[in-house]
């Protein structure tokens, strides 16, 4: 039986001008109670939500003349946020507020789609907008959904769930390398995101300036600064994410990435480097990689990303002077030559294709040692592109394998 996958679909509601205060009145105050609520568990330190709701459901349908279900709702809202992190939470007016299915009803018609809400006044109809494609997956089973409220416009946030595609097996590897001079290069050379940098720059200095003046005007630029860029960060991910995907289900491959969690906290970088790292959602585009995968039955794997950017896909050598520059990568051992993340990614490949990391500790090395050539010893085996090959030291340089 296919595994089961979660994702949310986002439709606009259409909300006539006569009727807009409705939902906004019942937003203020689901936000309004959510935010009374969380002051008081606060207080007393109780956060289980039975408990909370034991406690406080009628006085919280009392003061705020919320319906059974949006009471049961904004208790819950406000339990879960206390799982996450245990400060003290405030609630914007304005914030998204959930549905069930007590509270919510969406229609697929055959000329539209209509969703009707429990509102303070009783249930509203409105109209949706959606593609063909945000159709067909709220065609499946549908769960809770968020009403937001962004720039004047209504937007309903669906969890569905859909079933994954059957997994093929692979015929090879694509490796993706992610990085900050090139947003992602596959091992097959082609580069996305190559112009992302530049545009980040750009942002980063116009927010400088906005915040160095701090005018009313400045405020209201780097306001609409901040969405601009978080909608261009999601959207250069998904397309990153679907060419991948689209070209690894095309070739019949798997597509191999690098383990990066907790990357922040084990690099030793400079300031300007460590802004470039968090200025960017690596995370945010290996999760749309992994669930387009799975929409397509396409096999992901991460593997162990440490010294993929300096050892030679060729010999296995691993040094830190194959590295002459952040664009080049030369092989202090067999001369390879190549673009240093054209070479991460095939080594990223590799590493995939022979489904472990490392048959022996690696030892990295800035330079040979006197009486040393540049051929890698027993201490430093690596695994070669041709398979689980290793070289080790002896007057004359052999290849044999060490896993049998």
């Amino acid at each position: 039986m296919a595994d089961k996958l979660k994702l949310v679909a986002e439709v606009k509601l259409v909300v006539p001008t006569e009727v807009h205060t409705l939902p906004l009145a019942t937003m203020v105050r689901c936000n309004q109670a959510a935010d009374w609520l969380s002051r008081k568990i606060w207080k007393l330190q109780s956060f289980d939500r039975f408990a909370v709701q034991h406690a406080f459901y009628y006085e919280l349908r009392e003061r705020f003349g919320l319906s059974a279900q949006h009471a049961c709702l904004t208790i819950g809202k406000v339990a879960a946020s206390y799982k996450r992190e245990r400060t003290l939470h405030r609630f914007r007016s304005w914030g998204s507020i959930a549905f069930d299915a007590r509270t919510y009803t969406l229609r697929l018609l055959d000329d539209g789609a209509t969703v009707s809400l429990t509102l303070l006044d009783g249930r509203t109809t409105f109209a949706l907008a959606m593609d063909d494609r945000t159709r067909t997956m709220l065609a499946g089973k549908r769960g809770e959904a968020d009403l937001c409220y962004r720039r004047g416009k209504w937007f309903l946030q669906v969890s569905v769930t859909v079933l994954e595609a059957h997994e093929y097996v692979p015929a090879g590897w694509l490796g993706v390398d992610v990085g900050i001079a090139n947003l992602a290069v596959d091992s097959d050379g082609a580069v996305y995101g190559e112009t992302v940098r530049a545009v980040r720059v750009r942002n980063r200095r116009l927010r400088s300036v906005l915040q160095h003046r701090w005018t009313k005007s400045a405020k209201r630029h780097l306001k609409k600064l901040s969405g601009r860029e978080h909608r261009f960060s999601a959207h250069t991910n998904h397309c990153i994410s679907k060419a991948v995907v689209k070209k690894a289900q095309g070739t019949g491959r798997g597509i191999a990435l690098e383990d990066l969690s907790g990357i922040r906290g084990r690099v030793t970088a400079s300031r300007g480097l460590r802004r470039e790292i968090g200025s960017w959602a690596f995370y945010d585009l290996d999760q749309k990689t992994l669930y387009k995968a799975k929409l397509a039955g396409t096999p992901v794997r991460f593997v162990d990303p440490r010294y993929t950017s300096q050892q030679c896909p060729a010999c296995g050598l691993v040094d830190r002077a194959n590295r002459p520059s952040q664009a080049v990568f030369r092989c202090t051992g067999c001369g390879e030559t190549g673009h240093a993340d054209h070479v991460s990614a095939r080594n990223i490949s590799v590493r995939a294709a022979v489904n472990q990391r490392i048959v022996a500790p690696i030892r990295a090395r800035n330079r040979p040692r006197k009486g040393q050539t540049g051929i890698p010893t027993r201490g430093s085996c690596k695994l070669l592109s041709e398979g689980c090959g290793a070289f080790f030291r002896k007057p004359q340089p052999q290849a044999g394998c060490l896993l049998k």
